[in-house]
C-alpha cells in the first residue's frame, strides 16, 4: 500500500507542477531519513519512491496501473520522472537547508517525502516561501493535517 500511495503522491506532484510543455524530465526533490534512528523507514520510503518512478519512467504493461502503460509522462511528451533523493538524518535545519538546495540549486519542480512532522514542518515553510508543492505521505502531527 506504501508504494501505490507514494506512486499516486509522485503522480499527483508532477501534474501540478509540470509545465503544460514537453519537457524531456521532470526533477522532484526526495527527502528522506537515510541514516539514524529512522533510517530503516527512510530507507523504504525512498525504494518506494523509486519503484514508483521506474513505474512511470518505463513501460510496463503486465501491470494494472494506467501509468505503466506507456513510457514517461504521456501529457509532457514522455518526460522522465529524476528523483534527487536526500538523507536528512532526522534533522529539521539539514532537511530545510537540503530543501533549499534542491529548489534552488537543483531547481526541483516539488518536493516529497519527509517522513517525521518536525521535518515536515521545517521542509513545508521553505517549500512555501519558494512556491514549491510539497506531498508529505508519512507523517503523522494533527497540526500538519
Amino acid at each position: 500500500m506504501t508504494r501505490r500511495l507514494l506512486f499516486l503522491a509522485m503522480l499527483f506532484l508532477v501534474v501540478l507542477v509540470a509545465p503544460a510543455q514537453a519537457v524531456d524530465e521532470i526533477k522532484i526533490g526526495v527527502l528522506y531519513p537515510l541514516t539514524g534512528g529512522a533510517a530503516a523507514e527512510g530507507k523504504e520510503l525512498r525504494d518506494g519512491a523509486e519503484l514508483a518512478a521506474e513505474i512511470a519512467n518505463n513501460a510496463k504493461p503486465a501491470l494494472d496501473m494506467m501509468m505503466a502503460k506507456a513510457a514517461g509522462i504521456k501529457s509532457l511528451g514522455g518526460a522522465k520522472l529524476k528523483l534527487i533523493i536526500q538523507d536528512h538524518q532526522g534533522n529539521p535545519q539539514l532537511a530545510a537547508d537540503l530543501a533549499k538546495k534542491l529548489i534552488q540549486d537543483d531547481k526541483v519542480v516539488g518536493l516529497m517525502g519527509c517522513y517525521h512532522s518536525a521535518v515536515t514542518k521545517t521542509v513545508a515553510a521553505v517549500a512555501e516561501r519558494f512556491g514549491v508543492p510539497l506531498i508529505n505521505e508519512s507523517s503523522t502531527s494533527p497540526a500538519l493535517t
